[in-house]
């Protein structure tokens, strides 16, 4: 008996990827975001990580994550400036409130003091 390829005729053929492309292992990604294993198949379970299956394991491309990377660095950045107007918007309401009673700032520092200790 002789081998002989099978035919292709009704197989269907993904487009290859990209050259260059890079395929990850759920290890490989914890590796590069120094993050443990058990993290990366949190975050799949949550939808945040762009990733594929392949049979029961995952996958993800090298490329996509890196571009999840960049998105998460711009939330975090977004986040620190609100989180900085924030505080400054806060001063300058406590500021003018102290104004308002008449007080120095150093004398509303005690009055803060204060009311934090009658709180006790």
């Amino acid at each position: 008996m002789t081998w002989s390829r099978p035919s292709t005729n009704n197989v269907h053929q993904a487009d290859p990827l990209p050259a260059g492309e890079e395929i990850l292992t759920a290890a490989e990604v914890a590796d590069l975001l120094r993050i443990h294993p058990s993290t990366v198949y949190k975050l799949l379970r949550q939808g945040e990580l762009p990733a594929f299956k392949v049979g029961s394991n995952w996958r993800f491309l090298r490329t996509s994550i890196d571009e999840w990377l960049t998105s998460q660095s711009m939330k975090a950045s977004e986040g620190q400036l609100y989180a900085e107007e924030t505080v400054q918007t806060a001063k300058a309401i406590s500021m003018r409130a102290v104004a308002e009673e008449g007080l120095t700032p150093d004398r509303a520092g005690v009055v803060q003091g204060r009311m934090r200790r009658d709180r006790r």
